[in-house]
Order: structure tokens, then sequence, then C-alpha cells
């Protein structure tokens, strides 16, 4: 990662970084790397993660930001290198790949979420009864086994929790994108 910087500010131009898409988690991430070391990228949007991983490969660009999943395989082939991942703890999949908190990056962390809404409205006896499902599933050793064999890094807590959560991640992507200048598509 030292190297990337160093790259960065000897070079501002010179840089690029590969994500799947514009608005994209891996887009933010970027965006949030840059304003944390400080440094100039220019973000070169794909559509889709095997177009971005090809160019990678090829060498068309020279940094990428993906999933773990879309990663490994090229990683375990010793084709790419992970240098960090986003998140605010090593992935399981990748337990030897540092973090950007790690790499002295504090307070780095950006990962995708995955949640279950219902309407507006819904009556309270069906939120229980669905939050009791989803617990149940959430907390079962297999299902948490097979979601990170998928890439997932599975976790469950309760609703008050979850609903802070979203409003400062919510809050948090709306200040990158608007230093970032990140428009959707």
């Amino acid at each position: 990662m030292k190297d990337v910087v160093a790259t960065a500010k000897a070079d501002p131009k010179k840089l690029l970084f590969a994500s799947f898409g514009n608005g994209t988690v891996p887009h933010f991430a970027g965006e949030m790397f840059k304003a944390m070391a400080q440094i100039e990228m220019t973000h070169v949007p794909y559509r889709g993660s095997a177009p971005a991983m090809t160019d990678l490969l090829a060498g068309q660009v020279p940094l990428s930001i993906d999933t773990v999943v879309a990663a490994k395989p090229y990683i375990e082939a010793g084709k790419i290198k992970a240098l960090a991942v986003t998140t605010g703890k090593r992935a399981a999949l990748l337990p030897e790949v540092p973090t950007f908190a790690q790499l002295g990056y504090s307070g780095y962390d950006i990962s995708s979420w995955v949640a279950f809404v219902g309407p507006k409205g819904m009556a309270a006896e069906a939120k229980a009864k669905l939050r009791e499902a989803i617990k149940a599933i959430m907390t079962d050793r297999q299902v948490r086994e097979r979601l990170v064999t998928l890439g997932f890094e599975p976790d469950y807590g309760p609703l008050d929790d979850w609903t802070e959560y979203v409003a400062k991640d919510i809050a948090r992507m709306r200040e990158i994108a608007s230093k970032a200048q990140i428009k959707g598509d």
C-alpha cells in the first residue's frame, strides 16, 4: 500500500483504480482511501466485475477494488496481489490480507450489507415472526458457514442497532459522495 501511495503522490494523474461500476461500494471504498491517504487516483468504472477483473489481469488498470469472491481465485493463482480488505476486520476467505485500518488508515471500514425489508406499516405480529425467523437463520452454524463460502461476513443484531447503523452508514456515504462528486449513472 505504501507503493500505491508513493506512486500516486509522485504522479497524481497516473494512477487508475477500477471498480465494477459508478456509485458502487468499491467506488466509494476507493474514494475513501484517496481522502484518507491524501492522494489522487482516477476512478475507472466498469459495467461489472468481470470486465474490471479482465482489464486488471491484462494490465490495463493497475488497481481494482472488487469482492473477495471475485478476486480470490486470481489471488490464489498468483495472478493478482491483495493489498487490503475494505472491511473493519479481516475477511474470513482471505484471513492473511490486512485491513486498511491495520495498514494505518484508522477508521477505514466500508462493506456491503444486505437487509430484509418489508412494507411500511407492517403488522407488529408479522414483524416479530419475521425477526425471529431471520434470527434463527442467521445464527444457524451451517447457514453462516455457507454464507462465508459465498463471500459474506454474516452478522445479526437487534433491529434498533441495525436501524442506527444504516442511518450512520447512509450519512457517511453521502459525505463521501459529496466530497468525491459521485453521481449516479
